[in-house]
């Protein structure tokens, strides 16, 4: 399991409600902590280990927050949570325009980590840009039927 501050825990923990596990078969949360990435398990709320990452990585997901000068890479920081969005699997549902289905529940999710976040006076930044094929490689998404829509940290 991954070892986060209390305050994070707590936060991650209130991602298991049962009123979001209807976001959990579209989207799925991940965490970088201390150059590793945890998975949230959405029923439990515990954040399994998945990798270790090394410090160009880490370089990489900093710097890919910098789109067009309008976010300095310095902003970016750690926990950060990932919201990954699995296209393939509202095709399944939805035919060829479960994408749209996908960004929706990806956005919703967002919302409800911002308000648990809020509730547990963690203030957090949603960055919505960034450079998706690093986020993507760093996270292990292909950047189709599986890529990162959204990076959540706190603000500094």
């Amino acid at each position: 399991m991954l070892k986060v501050d209390p305050p994070w825990q707590a936060l991650l923990s209130s991602l298991a409600h049962p009123a979001l596990l209807q976001f959990y078969y579209t989207c799925e949360v991940r965490v970088v902590v201390n150059a590793t990435i945890g998975i949230l398990e959405p029923v439990s709320g515990v954040v399994y280990i998945a990798k270790q990452i090394d410090e160009i990585h880490l370089d990489s997901l900093k710097r890919s927050t910098a789109v067009l000068g309008n976010t300095p890479s310095e902003d970016l920081s750690f926990p950060l949570i990932a919201v990954v969005a699995s296209f393939a699997r509202n095709d399944l549902l939805f035919g060829a325009r479960g994408y749209r289905h996908a960004l929706m529940e990806a956005g919703q999710l967002c919302r409800e980590i911002t308000r648990a976040a809020a509730a547990g006076g963690i203030d957090l930044d949603c960055y919505l840009e960034f450079i998706d094929a690093d986020v993507d490689q760093t996270m292990e998404c292909d950047g189709l039927e599986e890529c990162v829509v959204a990076l959540l940290c706190s603000r500094r």
